[in-house]
């Protein structure tokens, strides 16, 4: 038969060379079929051998010479070392899911189980004695030494239980505070601020981290420059196109990975951790931990899929973690106007577990959550392909959008209406009328709560009314005019900034309300009802965090290095 005759297979009509052709591709599909599994673990094998390559090759690249003196070592996160700490992640999972998951989880378990079952009950005994007696020695063990020749630090922890004391009259079940979980946070509290403040190398990690977590956010902007152009972007920095385009780069991000199943598993992950550390549950711990490092509407995506399910005490805690913590990128706005980076950075991460602890005290949990660990772990995305799950998430976050550009220009206008009302009737009384006045009397005994002398209360708390009132953008820029002029002290200007950096003003309220009511519309109504509450359980924490860290800070910690302003425009606002 001639090579171009057409025969008929299977009713259609196909050459000799094609029907060869397609013997062959079934072939090679078959084989694969059959030897799938060794298929995919000698690619698996070259894919780990060409990293090691790579890393020993990078290793000796002519960048890692940059920082060889000990003045630029902290620099390793712009450099090989982000690439190291990469890698240890990376090979840490694999020894965890081809070692420890398949051969030793089983073998840990039940000889946990056993041990439990002969010597339990003493086992129980030891740790919690050990555990309470650690904690009690720690604490003295600070009271001796951080006081050692100076008193006046003993002032600042009066505010603690003031708070603490206050937060409990205005709890919504004092009954069924669980004073565990709330004496596990505010433990967790002290220890991170005793590693961030007392330890450099931890404060560096985590600015490292929170940079790179920025840098991932502004990757927006690329794509909002061509839609929107440079003007607004660069030059005005716009607060609907600079502030909030980071949402859309983020939500398709977030969908995606829900679809591949990467966040229920890091979810399930930091939900176990969270359990055995502080015993919250895995939604409110997951939140607090993303709050971190992005704003209060990227980190509802990352939780959105669970929050029909979430009790009430739980979306008050997800709440007061939205006001507590602010972003990483605010951070670095308020660092340009001159604050200290360790101020920020550990007030930040001191604000997640207190926030949980505080809120778990305002509003404890009444119900059973039904986001147990299996359910979270298992969670399917329904979506067709990644592709159709990341257009999902970028049509919530066109709805998040639209919402929070509008309460915020309402929002704005009504404080505006509020102290213009206030101004007509002190008019007439040759008074000037203002909120921020308001707010500064109410403030002055507070600033002294929390170690404050006195003397820099007043100027204190009139920068606390403008952050309230307006936003901390230009609190911050009054604090610095203070501190520069020396009408304040620097002690003063470091215990302050950690009240200012929880994002709680006028602004963030109007934000936090439009993302959440947003992406659960069904629980507006009690959205609304937690909010003020949740508000001030945030100023809570703000001031107990300010209060702890009065305490433990040195002078060399609250000295501030020169004043400077890198030109950024006070209309930029905050997520």
């Amino acid at each position: 038969m001639d090579r171009d005759t057409e025969i008929i297979k299977n009713g259609n009509c196909i050459s000799d060379e094609d029907a060869k052709n397609t013997s062959f591709v079934s072939k090679v599909i078959d084989f694969r079929e059959r030897h799938k599994k060794v298929i995919n673990q000698v690619l698996f094998g070259l894919f780990n051998i060409a990293a090691v390559i790579y890393l020993i090759i990078a290793s000796q690249s002519k960048y890692n010479d940059y920082c060889i003196e000990e003045t630029c070592r902290d620099q390793y996160c712009q450099r090989f070392g982000i690439l190291v700490i990469i890698y240890f992640v990376y090979f840490i999972c694999l020894f965890h899911i081809y070692l420890v998951k398949p051969f030793l989880r089983e073998w840990i378990k039940n000889f946990g189980k056993k041990l439990m079952e002969k010597h339990g009950k003493w086992i129980k005994i030891v740790g919690i004695t050990f555990f309470i007696s650690t904690k009690i020695l720690l604490i003295i063990y600070m009271l001796v030494s951080e006081i050692a020749g100076d008193y006046s630090r003993l002032q600042s922890l009066l505010g603690i239980p003031i708070i603490i004391i206050v937060a409990v009259i205005f709890s919504n079940s004092r009954s069924r505070i669980n004073w565990r979980v709330v004496t596990r946070g505010l433990f967790l509290q002290l220890i991170i601020a005793l590693f961030t403040l007392k330890q450099r190398h931890v404060r560096n990690f985590v600015y490292c981290l929170s940079n790179r977590f920025l840098a991932f956010r502004l990757l927006s902007l690329n794509g909002a420059k061509f839609v929107f152009g440079e003007f607004l972007l660069e030059q005005e920095q716009t607060f609907a196109f600079y502030a909030l385009t980071s949402l859309f780069f983020v939500s398709l991000v977030v969908g995606i990975f829900y679809y591949l199943g990467w966040i229920q598993n890091f979810l399930y992950k930091m939900g176990q951790v969270a359990k055995a550390l502080i015993h919250t549950t895995y939604i409110e711990s997951m939140f607090a931990f993303v709050r971190l490092y992005f704003g209060a509407m990227e980190s509802v995506l990352f939780v959105q899929p669970f929050l029909q399910h979430v009790t009430t005490s739980e979306l008050h805690a997800m709440l007061t973690a939205a006001f507590a913590s602010c972003a990483i990128s605010s951070a670095n706005l308020y660092i340009s106007l001159g604050a200290q980076p360790i101020h920020l950075i550990t007030a930040n991460v001191m604000s997640g577990f207190a926030g949980l602890g505080m809120s778990k005290i305002v509003y404890p949990e009444t119900e059973d959550t039904t986001l147990k660990g299996k359910f979270i772990k298992n969670y399917k995305d329904q979506s067709d392909s990644w592709l159709d799950a990341g257009t999902k998430g970028i049509s919530t976050a066109l709805k998040i959008f639209g919402n929070v550009v509008a309460y915020v220009i309402a929002f704005i206008a009504a404080v505006s209406f509020l102290n213009a009302v206030l101004a007509f009737f002190g008019d007439f009384l040759m008074m000037d009328f203002k909120l921020e006045y308001i707010l500064e009397y109410i403030f002055m005994p507070i600033c002294w709560l929390i170690g404050i002398p006195w003397s820099d209360a007043g100027n204190i708390s009139a920068v606390f009314g403008i952050k309230y009132v307006n936003n901390e953008l230009l609190a911050y820029k009054k604090l610095m005019e203070m501190l520069g002029k020396g009408v304040i002290e620097p002690r003063s200007a470091a215990i302050a900034t950690f009240v200012l950096s929880t994002f709680a003003n006028p602004t963030a309220v109007a934000i936090v309300i439009a993302t959440f009511v947003a992406v659960m519309p069904e629980n507006r109504k009690i959205v609304i009802k937690l909010i003020r509450s949740s508000l001030l359980t945030a100023v809570g924490t703000s001031l107990m965090t300010a209060s702890v860290a009065a305490f433990l800070m040195n002078a060399d910690i609250y000295e501030f290095s020169e004043l400077s302003n890198n030109g950024t425009k006070l209309n930029i606002h905050y997520v």
